[in-house]
This record gives C-alpha cells, structure tokens and sequence, in this order.
C-alpha cells in the first residue's frame, strides 16, 4: 500500500508540477499566439482592419524575405561550408545547416523607430539596430552562427555577408553589427534581423511578404483566425495558442500510462491487505467472542475494527505523502533546477481515498 501510494502521488505530483511549469513558460515568453503571412495588397487589407479583430490584445509587423548566402567576407559560402563527417550537425558545429541561419531576413522600419525587442532576445556583441541604420543594409545575426564551427572566429561584428534574394537575381552585401541570442519563445520567425529597407531591396517585384505577430485572448483565437481568413483569404495562418493544449494532452497521455503501471502495484497492495485482513479476523474469533458475550455489540466491534484499519492505511498513506513531498523537493531542485510543491487538494485525496478503500475491504 506504502509503495502504490508513493508511487501514483510522485507521478501525480510531478504531473502537476511539470504542466504548471510549462503553461507558465509559455504564458510568459510567447508574446504573440497567432502568426499570419501575408502578400501584396493582402497585407494593407489586414493592417487596415486589425481593429476588427475579436480580442486583439497587440500585433506589429514587419516585413520577410528569403535570402540565399553567397559569400562571407568575400569567401565563397560553399569553400566554408565543412564537408564529409563534419557537415552533420554536432553540439559544437552547425554543419551544413549552418545555412538555415543565413535564409531569411526580417525587416524592421527603423525611420519609425521600430527595432528588434530585447524582451525575447539578448544582444551578446556590438549593438541593436537604432534609427541611423535606415537606408543602410546593417543587420543582426544570431548567436549560434557566430560562436559556433564552421563560420566560428569568421562571423562576428563587423563581417560582410552578401546574400542573393531567391531568384538569385538582387543581391545585397550585409554588415553585423550586432550578435543576439534568444532568450525564450515569440522573438522571431526570420533568424537575420534587418531593415525594411534591404528587405525591399531583396524582394522581387510582386512577391512582397508580410508578418504579422499577434497577441489574441485565448477565448476569441477562434473567432479571430476566421476573421483573419475573411480579410486576407490567401493569407497563411498559424495558431499558436493551442501549443500548451498540445503538450498538455502529450504529458497527460504519459501520465496515464505511468499511472496505469503504478497503478498494479497498489492493486497488488490491495489484495495482500484484504487477505491480510480476512486472516486477522479468523484469528480473532476468540477475542471477539468474549467482547460480545462482555456487552460489545456487532457496531462498537465493527467500529473499533475500522478504527484499527483506518489507522494503519492513514499512517501509510500519510507517510507516503510525505516521502512524496521530500523527494519531489529534491527532483525540483537538484533535478529540474526549479521550485515544485505538492497540491493539498491531491495529497488530502490520495490519504482519504486509500482510507476509505481500506475500510471497504473489511
């Protein structure tokens, strides 16, 4: 019983712990829960009536481009692009995929003072983007590319990338003055933060892209994707605000199944103790015997009987809560490097209910 209990109160515990974490990370880092892009006239529509949308708690936009990297200080991309063993991607080198942080540009309207938020990300070298970077094609790039192999010591503040749009036929030569690192969820799509200005001058003509981050209360997302749809119908939607439903339903599903297991033992712990039980009162004929014939009625027997078994399931129970509490404690901290506590309501549940089953047998 001790086992079963301790048992289903960690995995319930940990659960909960873990879920409570999670919707809080994410509550607190996503600063946007629905993405659209848009293109061509699609975007003034939306952006002309944002304010119809149901709940819109915030947005901003800024325009995208797909880029493709051609050189670094001049040196052709492919000559440093590593080859063999060394193009898989390892803890220390980005290998070929190296690639992914070089094929996409987000495009900030620094002339309206509209720069990269440092809420999501860290600036780890050189500087933001500010107002005097308008009309110029100064960029940032993100930390991985510039600390680790294979453009580690050649990527840093200061270095040209010259990059082609995907046609290939514009080109521009971009400067890093600034490396950033992010910090959580809702910074980004795009992993090279620049101007609108060398976005435009990326974009072939007809196939300028926008998007949209915007911030929804969870209740009207609904609603609010359909309204999307019907302002900009060619428009690509995502929702994100289903993302802590998703993990949620995963880590339940886990549960469950821990559950289940965990759940054999206290079955096991069940039926040893109604044996146990069965036995003790055949052994006892004698004493209850005499109680009778001294005045003790089949109640105040029964009553005392589970008395006596609601205290050993109480204590086992209770002991077991309390084993739970201790090594979720350790688990937090030594474990998940965070604080995590124990529900009253499920550890209250847990005793009471071994408590009542254990007096049900008798």
């Amino acid at each position: 019983l001790f086992v079963g209990v301790f048992t289903i109160g960690l995995i319930l515990v940990l659960g909960q712990n873990l879920r409570d974490k999670i919707n809080s990370t994410l509550a607190q880092s996503l600063t946007f829960n629905v993405v659209t892009i848009t293109s061509n006239d699609d975007a003034a529509k939306l952006q002309a009536r944002l304010g119809s949308i149901a709940g819109l708690q915030s947005s901003s936009h800024r325009t995208i481009a797909s880029t493709v990297p051609v050189a670094i200080n001049d040196q052709p991309i492919a000559a440093l692009l590593p080859k063999g063993a060394n193009a898989q991607p390892s803890t220390t080198n980005l290998g070929n995929s190296a690639v992914y942080f070089l094929s996409g540009m987000e495009g900030y309207n620094v002339r309206d003072k509209q720069f990269p938020t440092t809420q999501n990300m860290t600036i780890t070298e050189g500087r933001n983007l500010n107002a005097s970077d308008a009309g110029t094609n100064n960029v940032l790039v993100e930390w991985p590319l510039a600390h680790l192999d294979p453009f580690k010591n050649v990527i840093k503040v200061g270095s040209t990338i010259t990059v082609a749009s995907q046609d290939g036929k514009l080109m521009r030569t971009l400067t890093v003055v600034g490396v950033y690192r992010s910090s959580g969820f809702g910074g980004s799509i795009e992993p090279i933060l620049g101007t609108s200005d060398t976005v435009s001058a990326l974009t072939p003509a007809g196939t300028g892209q926008t998007i949209f981050y915007m911030k929804i209360a969870t209740d009207d997302v609904g609603k609010a994707v359909g309204t999307i749809g019907k302002i900009a119908p060619n428009a690509s939607v995502f929702n994100l605000a289903n993302i802590g439903d998703f993990i949620n339903q995963i880590l339940n599903d886990i549960l469950l199944t821990l559950i289940a297991i965990a759940s054999l033992s206290l079955l096991a712990g069940v039926i040893i103790i109604a044996n146990a039980v069965a036995l003790a009162m055949l052994e006892r004929r004698r004493e209850l015997g005499i109680l009778k014939s001294v005045g003790y009625t089949s109640r105040s027997i029964l009553s005392e009987v589970l008395i006596e078994n609601g205290l050993v399931a109480g204590v086992g129970a209770l002991l077991a809560m309390l084993l739970v509490t201790l090594a979720t404690s350790l688990l937090g901290n030594f474990v998940f490097h965070t604080g995590f506590g124990v529900n009253g309501f499920v550890a209250l549940g847990l005793i009471f209910g071994i408590l009542a089953s254990r007096c049900w047998q008798w």
